[in-house]
């Protein structure tokens, strides 16, 4: 393991707050592209300590169409299939621009992994990734597209959600007033790492949503999203259904025009 701790920075130059240097160890690094391409796309995916189905999620990123992609794995540590995971990275590293596997502090949350992937990752573009889930071949490229045509600051698309059974997500156009009712996003989106930055990043709340929560620091800087209505993400799991917004008194404090 590398002894030297990644240090995000934030634009002024100094460290940033959503990370603790200590919290976030670099573990492997393989660089074929010294340099950074424009059209770069990071995938960050999260595996907390019981993600089961970690390598045929890696292996659904290696079967994007889109050629320009960096991989950033933070992984909870210690994590049951670490060593099958660096032994996946050394094996398909040729695929990617980059790939950094990163190790988390042991109990850390979803949105403090995926602000260490934001932190870490070199590319512009973030696509956030959960361990469990798998991409078909098309996401990102689509994805890619839908935010450049739209000038969004982020691009999402419908997943189908494997859970019990076999249903479709609820995703659909961005609008304001609905995110005000409840979260119909899911966390598996093409996001800017500047508009990341600006809304602070994703923010550990005790009984709240953090991926509405997210979105909702979205509406307030005035950014969006550029809705894809085709089925290409499956869940294992649906982020967005944490029930109606003002069931929380914690995300009701935070953003008060959501709908008690």
């Amino acid at each position: 393991m590398n002894d030297n701790p990644a240090l995000p920075v934030e634009a002024g130059g100094g460290a940033a707050s959503w990370s603790n240097p200590s919290d976030a160890m670099i573990a492997f690094e393989r660089i074929r592209d010294a340099a950074v391409s424009e059209q770069e796309i990071c995938v960050a995916v999260s595996a907390k300590a019981q993600a089961t189905h970690l390598l045929a999620c890696l292996s659904a990123v290696h079967a994007q169409t889109y050629h320009g992609l960096e991989l950033v794995l933070v992984e909870e540590y210690p994590h049951p299939h670490a060593g099958q995971a660096e032994a996946w990275l050394v094996a398909h590293a040729a695929r990617f621009g980059r790939v950094l596997r990163v190790c988390s502090a042991q109990g850390q949350g979803l949105a403090e992994m995926r602000n260490a992937a934001f932190a870490h990752a070199r590319a512009s573009q973030v696509f956030v990734l959960s361990a469990d889930d798998e991409i078909y071949p098309r996401c990102i490229s689509r994805l890619a597209d839908a935010m450049l045509e739209s000038g969004c600051e982020a691009a999402y698309v419908q997943s189908v959600i494997a859970d019990e059974t076999l249903r479709l997500g609820d995703a659909d156009i961005w609008q304001q007033d609905a995110l005000a009712v409840e979260n119909y996003i899911g966390a598996s989106a093409l996001i800017s790492k500047l508009a990341w930055r600006e809304v602070g990043g994703y923010t550990p709340l005790a009984g709240g949503d953090t991926t509405h929560d997210f979105w909702c620091k979205f509406v307030e800087h005035g950014f969006s999203g550029a809705f894809v209505p085709e089925m290409l993400c499956r869940s294992r799991r649906d982020e967005a259904a944490a029930g109606p917004a003002g069931s929380n008194i914690e995300m009701l404090l935070r953003h008060p025009w959501l709908k008690s």
